[in-house]
């Protein structure tokens, strides 16, 4: 899922800096976000802060497949495979 918006100012500008501020706030806006909708939808997930991981983005689709690739390797792990 992702979320838009118009970062808009008081006077009808658009303004992202003026909004949200920097790559720091919105981190802290992207968290905040989250924290609200787990609250609301407990089986909600989210994927690792690249502030955290160092990672560039993945696209939500490569990342979903990685994730199922994952989760068949360590059901496969101590299984025989033929």
């Amino acid at each position: 899922m992702h979320l838009c918006f118009a970062p808009l100012t008081e006077d009808n500008r658009l303004s992202a800096k003026e909004i949200v501020g920097n790559k720091k706030k919105l981190t802290e806006w992207q968290d905040r976000f989250w924290e609200y909708m787990v609250r609301k939808y407990p089986d909600f997930e989210r994927g690792e802060s690249a502030s955290l991981t160092g990672r560039d983005h993945i696209p939500p689709r490569m990342f979903k497949q990685m994730t199922q690739l994952t989760a068949q390797k360590e059901n496969a792990v101590g299984q025989d495979v033929v």
